[in-house]
């Protein structure tokens, strides 16, 4: 009788473009994600390379892989920040080799993920972070072979009741309409967030991840659609 060993499995976190793993990261990003969906390698290059890990705002770029640690064996990446107003993350980009998924790996980055964002707020504030913000595409749910939320949902992330626009940060033409999901990392968020938490945690978003300033007016009118109600919906 054979005895299986357990899976080596690492992460590294990616702090300059100039690493082989940034390399390995920006391959799976551009096959995972269309010219439409995403921004050009170079935006991320930059974005990594000009802000500080240390500062109050952070921008972590993670590679997970499996077996001999080098980055031909990257197999997920994930792109976020940890926000310091709302004390909050927002999770870019989540994405895994098409020849590995559904084996368990995307959940095992986000499991990272999740911690990174709980000790950037412990660190920073002292307090555990509220939770994770993350985008995905409205036409999704309706696409029998996409099981994109079925991922989310099995990792504790929920569709928020309000609309959201994402403003590309390289192309001020272009305006996707996205659904915003959360994941509570706080018992008092498990089920609805309140309006005042969500304008702050926006504001952050537009603010840090797509560089756009407060009088924004695609933020005008995600702010309207927060006002309209004191809480929202977590859609379990």
């Amino acid at each position: 009788m054979t005895m299986k060993h357990a899976e080596h499995v690492w992460t590294v976190q990616v702090d300059s473009s100039r690493s082989e793993y940034f390399v390995a990261a920006a391959q799976i990003y551009c096959s995972t994600f269309s010219l439409q969906d995403r921004e050009p390698v170079r935006v991320l290059a930059e974005r990594l390379d000009s802000e500080s890990a240390a500062g109050p705002n952070a921008l972590h770029i993670d590679v997970f892989g499996t077996g001999a640690k080098f980055s031909g064996n990257t197999k997920a990446i994930a792109v976020y920040h940890y926000m310091s107003n709302s004390n909050s993350g927002l999770l870019s980009f989540l994405a895994v080799k098409k020849a590995f998924r559904g084996m368990g790996y995307g959940s095992r980055l986000y499991s990272v993920v999740k911690r990174r964002i709980k000790l950037d707020g412990l660190q920073r504030q002292s307090l555990a972070p509220t939770g994770i913000f993350c985008e995905v595409r409205k036409d999704q749910p309706h696409n029998p072979n996409d099981h994109t939320f079925d991922f989310w949902k099995q990792n504790n992330t929920f569709p928020i009741s309000m609309e959201w626009l994402h403003p590309r940060i390289s192309s001020e033409d272009t305006i996707t309409s996205l659904t915003l999901l959360f994941s509570p990392l706080v018992r008092s968020y498990r089920h609805r967030l309140p309006s005042a938490f969500l304008a702050r945690a926006v504001e952050d978003i537009y603010q840090i991840a797509y560089r756009k300033p407060l009088d924004d007016p695609l933020l005008a009118r995600v702010r309207e659609s927060i006002k309209k109600t004191h809480y929202h919906t977590l859609l379990r």
